[in-house]
């Protein structure tokens, strides 16, 4: 019997003389009561009358409107505040800050204006979020006929209350959850739903309490559609308390979620708040105290404050993934989230679903087994007929004809039943066509497809009077057939399932011409002739198996999660290359909840079936809770809550719901799962991409802070000023790193397991082969400087101008110390990447610009160095480029940096 609540709400009475709760219990297994007792516990008496006008009003007023509750989005003020929680950004708010205190307005604008670009961008990125969510509310904005006042009439799908006796009709979109009363050769639709590939026959049985929500077939449900038939049933639940109701909750609370990029980045910030004000006080202090003047000494902690943190950094990271963007849109992948290039990069698993990702999204017919008198049973491939003998190829073609005049499909249409549209089309592509195979035997009648007892016929003319096609359930069909032995035909009927095939039973019947032809199911199903077994199945798209290969071979785990039975996902994972044997376990229902809810449980789990929508929340959890990053594709309304739940959320844009691609991360426009492996390369390139753009910024960064550090502490000269340095990191600070954000990677970026998704932006090597370049690029600073000081006897001003010069010229080529690891010196990433060529000579420009140009020299508080100074900076420049290589093997030790 149904559960209900111990403590019932009171109840009112209603104006037909029933009663009903204030509202229907959530929790009422409407499944398993009788189409009566659903009647009795939402409040209708009677469903030729269903409810009146102003009962209707008062549940609508006391239920609210039958609409998906929207998530409150962001205002775009918060959007644009958010901007300036991150660690970066505060820091050169301060500075920005101290910059127009203590220095003066185009030192303070300099800083500003790294600032303001860098909120724009963000702001204008993130404002897309707020479309999240509104594609659920737009669900169920239909029309729909319900029965009120014993009169049927046509009503806005989103005053739809619980008690409406709802009218189904063929290509009706359900408006809210119902339990059906009478059902015609009713079948549903409800993939976007559960996932089930295949519509589903719908009954009034009452069924169990504990049956799934895929087995629940005397239920309708919000939001999926009716494919065939008609019906009537009662509304039980409406908005959110419907399936998709909760669906759209769960959605809810998945979101939210930084990205491993977002949490790496702010991480590194937050170190580097450490590391800016420490050097930047205690060269302030050292300086003070060695008599330096106070307001030099407060510039240059600002300056050093500016040269520590890489401001260029986040314009940087934001383009290099907008590039990764450009580039998987070309690819066929859309991206809604730029951190979500790099981290589809460090994907370990990809969670997919089976139809039109895995498959063909199609049915097919593969296999025939036609029968052969007192003949052993044999299944044929379609492929290999062409082989058999004359006998096989007639049996088969009597096969095709009689299963393709047992459909309801339009002659030369492709829509419709999948099943029929798959027999319609094999018979047509072996030159049986329907629209001539009707006029040869017009069809007269029709006993409809009934779920119970699952089989159909068709009634046509022939030559000898009438006959019946019938196709069905092999074991109904089977039973019903005279002169076969059952047992072995349901045997091999097992195998073919087991197989992953979809199989049904062909056979006919010679009728009495004297017969009535408006015959029904008594009439015709008994003394059938058994014509044969056809298999049919979703195919696995041909270039499948290889995609899956790369993955693997790339170190990243592939997991099958579908809505399908255990056997066709078993099949399926075979053919594609999850699994590789027939050993492979395939958790399936209920099995799901208990295998990963363990959580320190190692089973190598491939293929998961007949999973829920709340399934595919705790598989994510599970593989999370083995240190995976995961990628989960989907399509319909039931993967809303795990696209937002994964780490990258992948949805189908060709076949996939607008529920679906506003959850998401990315968007595939070809559904292929190839798209995907290109986008995970990419990402790993935007990652490596990312790593040496870090490493080239806070390496030039840190030998400005060496360099104007140890000056101040030995009371020395500065060889740089203020101005110079934030001029410096706006020049060499960006245009090479953006050229380095955009490189394309090495070849076998493919070939390597994935990085480990724990690892920082910048592990142990990093730091000691940063370190070690900004010691170098130091090192050519400092002595350039103190050479024009001392040897060539130069003024303080053309000293600095040599420093300056040096710095800049040693920033500018030691972008070539960031080529990947497995390249030769001349030819690699960085010497074939046109950018870094363009960026070079852009800054050459400026440089010299800077030095030259009247009016930003004297800002500057710079001179023309003359020849030997031109030469002397020149040669110091290229400190760190001769010996970057060899810095590179000592500290690293072989291990790899940029990959």
């Amino acid at each position: 019997m149904a559960t209900t609540s111990d403590t019932e709400a009171p109840r009112n009475q209603n104006s037909n003389g029933s009663d009903f709760k204030q509202r229907p219990d959530p929790r009422v297994s409407w499944w398993a009561m009788s189409p009566e007792e659903a009647l009795n516990e939402v409040g209708v008496g009677d469903a030729r009358q269903g409810l009146t006008e102003t009962d209707a009003e008062d549940r609508l007023h006391r239920y609210g409107p039958n609409v998906i509750e929207r998530q409150e989005a962001r205002r775009w003020w918060q959007i644009l505040v958010d901007q300036f929680k991150s660690s970066i950004m505060l820091i050169l708010v301060v500075a920005a800050v101290a910059a127009f205190i203590f220095e003066g307005t185009a030192d303070g604008l300099a800083v500003s204006a790294v600032i303001v670009a860098n909120a724009l961008i963000g702001f204008f990125t993130e404002r897309q979020a707020l479309r999240r969510m509104e594609a659920l509310a737009e669900l169920g904005s239909s029309t729909v006929s319900v029965r009120r006042d014993g009169t049927v009439r046509e009503i806005e799908a989103d005053r739809v209350v619980p008690g409406d006796i709802v009218i189904i009709e063929e290509g009706l979109e359900v408006p809210a959850d119902a339990r059906l009363l009478e059902s015609n050769r009713l079948q549903a639709d409800e993939s976007t739903l559960t996932g089930e590939s295949e519509p589903v026959g719908k009954d009034l049985d009452t069924l169990g309490e504990e049956t799934d929500l895929m087995e629940r077939t005397n239920m309708l449900f919000k939001g999926t559609f009716v494919s065939r038939g008609s019906g009537e049933a009662v509304v039980v639940a409406t908005s959110t308390d419907t399936e998709l109701g909760e669906i759209s909750r769960l959605v809810s609370e998945s979101t939210g979620d930084e990205t491993p990029l977002e949490k790496r980045l702010d991480k590194l910030g937050q170190r580097l708040v450490y590391v800016t004000v420490g050097m930047a006080i205690a060269a302030t202090v050292s300086g003070i105290i060695t008599g330096r003047d106070l307001v030099l000494m407060i510039e240059t902690g600002i300056a050093l404050a500016v040269a520590a943190v890489p401001e260029g950094l986040p314009i940087v990271a934001t383009v290099a993934l907008a590039t990764g963007l450009h580039e998987m849109s070309k690819r066929n992948a859309l991206i809604n989230r730029l951190s979500s290039v790099e981290t589809l990069g460090s994907t370990t698993v990809i969670c997919t679903d089976k139809t039109g990702t895995l498959t063909e999204n199609r049915l097919a017919v593969k296999e025939f087994a036609p029968a052969a008198g007192e003949g052993r049973p044999h299944r044929y491939d379609v492929v290999a007929l062409a082989d058999q003998s004359d006998e096989v190829r007639s049996r088969v073609k009597e096969m095709r004809r009689l299963g393709a005049l047992c459909t309801n499909v339009e002659a030369g249409s492709e829509s419709g039943d999948p099943l029929e549209v798959a027999l319609a089309a094999d018979a047509r592509e072996h030159g049986l066509e329907l629209s001539k195979m009707r006029a040869e035997n017009p069809e007269i009648g029709e006993i409809a497809f009934d779920s119970q007892l699952m089989e159909m016929a068709t009634i046509h003319e022939d030559e000898d009077g009438h006959f019946a096609a019938i196709k069905g359930a092999p074991e109904v069909v089977l039973d019903q057939c005279e002169g076969v032995d059952s047992a072995p035909w349901k045997d091999l009927a097992d195998e073919m399932s087991g197989n992953g095939l979809r199989v049904l039973a062909i056979a006919r019947r010679q009728l009495d011409t004297t017969s009535n032809v408006n015959l029904g199911p008594d009439d015709v199903y008994e003394h059938l002739e058994f014509v044969g077994l056809v298999g049919l199945r979703d195919p696995a798209r041909p270039e499948i198996a290889g995609v899956i290969q790369e993955c693997q071979d790339a170190g990243i785990e592939v997991a099958m999660v579908t809505g399908d039975n255990a056997r066709t996902a078993r099949a399926i994972g075979l053919e594609a290359g999850i699994i590789r044997d027939e050993s492979a376990e395939v958790v399936s229902g209920s099995d799901i909840d208990e295998r990963v809810g363990n959580d320190g449980a190692e089973e190598d789990l491939r293929v998961f079936a007949r999973v829920t929508p709340k399934q595919k929340l705790e598989i994510i959890e599970w593989f999370r809770s083995r240190g995976a990053i995961v990628a989960m594709t989907g399509d319909g309304v039931n993967d809303a809550p795990a696209l937002e739940k994964a780490d990258i959320g992948i949805a189908m844009g060709d076949r996939g719901t607008d529920v679906a691609a506003e959850s998401s991360d990315m968007v595939l426009t070809d559904d292929q799962l190839a798209s995907v492996v290109a986008a995970i390369r990419y990402g790993r390139v935007i990652f490596a991409n990312i790593r040496k753009f870090v490493i080239y910024l806070m390496s030039c960064n840190l030998a400005e802070i060496v360099a104007v550090g140890v000056a101040a502490v030995a009371a020395l000269p500065l060889p740089l000023l203020p101005l110079q340095i934030l001029y410096l990191n706006i020049v060499t600070g960006v245009f090479p790193a953006l050229a380095l954000g955009v490189g394309r990677g090495s070849g076998g970026v493919m070939s390597r397991p994935p990085r480990d998704p724990q690892s920082p932006i910048l592990e142990p090597q990093h730091w000691g082969v940063l370190v070690a370049f900004s010691l170098l690029i130091a090192i050519g600073v400092m002595g350039a400087f103190f050479a024009a000081l001392g040897p060539l006897q130069m003024e303080q001003e053309a000293a600095v101008t040599i420093g300056f010069m040096t710095l800049a010229l040693s920033q500018i080529w030691h972008v070539f110390n960031m080529r990947s690891d497995d390249s030769k010196w001349y030819r690699n990433d960085i010497t074939s990447n046109r950018w870094v060529w363009g960026a070079i000579l852009l800054c050459l420009m400026l440089i010299v610009g800077a030095v030259t140009v009247p009016g930003l020299s004297d800002v500057l508080s710079l001179s023309t160095p003359g020849f030997s100074g031109w030469l002397l900076a020149i040669g110091a420049s290229l400190v760190p480029l001769v010996l970057g290589p060899l810095t590179r093997r000592l500290v690293a030790h072989g291990r790899g940096l940029f990959g």
